[in-house]
Order: C-alpha cells, then sequence, then structure tokens
C-alpha cells in the first residue's frame, strides 16, 4: 500500500509507512467483522473460516459473557435486570439499560433457544431462558412528537463523547425492528430523529435504512459510500479515510446495505427487495438461511428470472409488492 499520505491539519504529523495504524496494533472487531458481514451473503464461505475459526475457539467464553450480565449485575423495581454502571457504546459513558446491550441480549438468548435440543444442554437452557425473562425492555420514549426507542432507558452523562446512533442498534445488527416485523413504524421514526446523520466510515445509516425499508436513504448512502474514494491513492477502492486508511469500512458497509436492500431475512420468512430502488437494474446471486440460494434479474423494471434453490424454500420468499414480475418460473 501507499506508504505516503497527506494527513489532514486536524491531527498532527505522525510517522507514516506502510504498518502504521492511527489507533496501534490492536484488533478491533467494530472495524473486522464488516467484511465478513458481507461475505456471509455472497457465499465467501472458505474466506470466512478463520474468522469463525477464531470465535469457534473462543465459544466457551459465550457461557462466561451471559453469565456475568446475569451475576453481575441487580435487579430494579420489578426484579429486572438494571445494567448500571455501564455505557452505551462510545457515545454515553453513564447510562442505565444501554440499548445495545437489551437488545443484544434480547436477539442473542432468543437465537441461543432456538437452537436444536441436541446442540444445548439442560443446565444451559434453563440458565438462558432464566436470564431471558430478566431482560428489561428496550426504552421507548417520545421524540419530535413520535415514540422512538431511546439509546438506555437513563442516560445521566449528557455529553455525547462519540457519533454513534446507538438505539439503532436495534435495528441492526440486532434485527429486532424492520421491514415486516411489529412496530417497523418505531423503528422508522427513530431512524428519521437519529442524532448523527453522517453517513461516511463506519457509520451504518445506509444498512438501518435498508432494514426499515426506506429506499431512498438507502440508495443514498450507498451511492455516497461507494464513490468515497480517498483522493492520495492510485485504486478507487482504497476508500475515504475515517479511522484510517486504506479504509474498509465505507465499502463494507455499502456493500451489507446493497445486500439488505435486496434480500432480508426473519426466520424462515425471505423478503425479496425490500428497500429496492425500482430504477436499478441487478443481477443478484445471494445466500440465505437454511441453505438457500437464491439467483435473481431485475431488468428495467421487471423481475425478468427468479431460482430458488432448494425449491422447497419457495413458499418462505416473498417478493416486495411494488416489484412488477416477467413470465416468472420459480
Amino acid at each position: 500500500m501507499d506508504a505516503e499520505y497527506a494527513e489532514s491539519s486536524l491531527r498532527p504529523m505522525l510517522p507514516y509507512n506502510a504498518d502504521f495504524r492511527q489507533w496501534g496494533s490492536g484488533y478491533w472487531f467494530q472495524k473486522t467483522r464488516l467484511p465478513y458481514w458481507a461475505m456471509l451473503h455472497t457465499g465467501d464461505f472458505t474466506l470466512m473460516k478463520p474468522f469463525f475459526k477464531m470465535y469457534h475457539d473462543a465459544l466457551p467464553l459465550a457461557d462466561a459473557f451471559l453469565l456475568f450480565y446475569a451475576q453481575h449485575y441487580p435487579r430494579d423495581a420489578h426484579g429486572k435486570l438494571r445494567l448500571f454502571p455501564s455505557q452505551t457504546l462510545e457515545t454515553w459513558w453513564e447510562t442505565v439499560n444501554p440499548a445495545p446491550d437489551i437488545a443484544g441480549l434480547h436477539f442473542v438468548l432468543a437465537g441461543l433457544l432456538s437452537l436444536p435440543t441436541d446442540v444445548l444442554s439442560a443446565e444451559q437452557r434453563a440458565a438462558w431462558t432464566q436470564l431471558q425473562a430478566l431482560l428489561p425492555p428496550l426504552a421507548i420514549i417520545v421524540k419530535d412528537g413520535q415514540r422512538v426507542i431511546a439509546p438506555a432507558e437513563d442516560v445521566i452523562d449528557t455529553m455525547p463523547h462519540n457519533a454513534e446512533n446507538c438505539e439503532l442498534y436495534a435495528v441492526w445488527p440486532f434485527r429486532l425492528y424492520g421491514v415486516g416485523k411489529d412496530d417497523l413504524n418505531i423503528g422508522i421514526a427513530t431512524f428519521e430523529t437519529r442524532m448523527n446523520k453522517a453517513w461516511d466510515g463506519w457509520q451504518y445509516g445506509s444498512i438501518h435504512a435498508a432494514c426499515l425499508g426506506l429506499t431512498e436513504a438507502a440508495q443514498n448512502e450507498v451511492k455516497l459510500k461507494y464513490a468515497a474514494r480517498h483522493p492520495y491513492y492510485r485504486f478507487p477502492v482504497m476508500w475515504g479515510t475515517f479511522d484510517w486508511i486504506p479504509d474498509q469500512d465505507n465499502g463494507s458497509v455499502a456493500n451489507i446495505a446493497l445486500q439488505h436492500m435486496l434480500l432480508q431475512y426473519d426466520g424462515t420468512r425471505i423478503t425479496l427487495f425490500p428497500a429496492w430502488p425500482l430504477d436499478w437494474d441487478v443481477d443478484f446471486k445471494l445466500y440465505a438461511p437454511l441453505n438457500t440460494v437464491i439467483e435473481g434479474r431485475y431488468h428495467k423494471g421487471v423481475l425478468e428470472t427468479l431460482t430458488i434453490v432448494p425449491i422447497s424454500r419457495a413458499p418462505d420468499v416473498v417478493i416486495a409488492p411494488n416489484i412488477k414480475r416477467g413470465a416468472l418460473t420459480i
């Protein structure tokens, strides 16, 4: 990679070379996860093996993390967990029941408890069922006259220290609100009234918009991200700096958003074109849960071909009602 970089005046000049990183040599899952989310839907499973192996080898920690939540926090007056002291990502530093943690616990525990009986031990199932019953709901507040998800049940330190829309973690990656789910209007209102409307780098607005079926917002941010090349690099896919360069965030988030504009899933249901612009042509092949592969062509406003493998999954596939269909044979 290019070693020289004309640094912004916002940061001091530093000893740049091919190994330099602005944030040190730490391994940041916040960034590393993004290319792998996109690989999952494109079927690049061989490339994902080292990533999954690292976390598979650490799988015994899944019990330990959940045990920590169960044993190290007090209960509130209703007998529910009260996560305090806690912070809401990097933005709010002193909060009660932060939305990412509460949404994550609801989403992860529901997923774990839906696993087949031969995967979990009786002890695990009992402990996680008990913990699930202790979870408080996500905090809902009224903002600009609309019911929205709050970043936490209570924000004690009201000075934001970063630019994250923490409450939208309940839309993605913890998909509690979205297309085809209950209370979609709450998710949409939360997105529309969000504090931070920046689009660049790891900002997930394009993914959130896609998951909520907000086609125009997703489309606009995806276009901005793909076009955000850095002026000092020779190659267009060396996207502009956000935390450091070469940047993997803009391209990876745009890939994830584009995939979610085309395909979303919830349980066994698969929704096609939930946030797709009617004037965008596309040939696609995407992987979905239960070993399902969906391939199609949408051209000049008409879905011309659609292949679903295995065909037994066809009844689970829903096509967005605004998509015109040709003489399809599925």
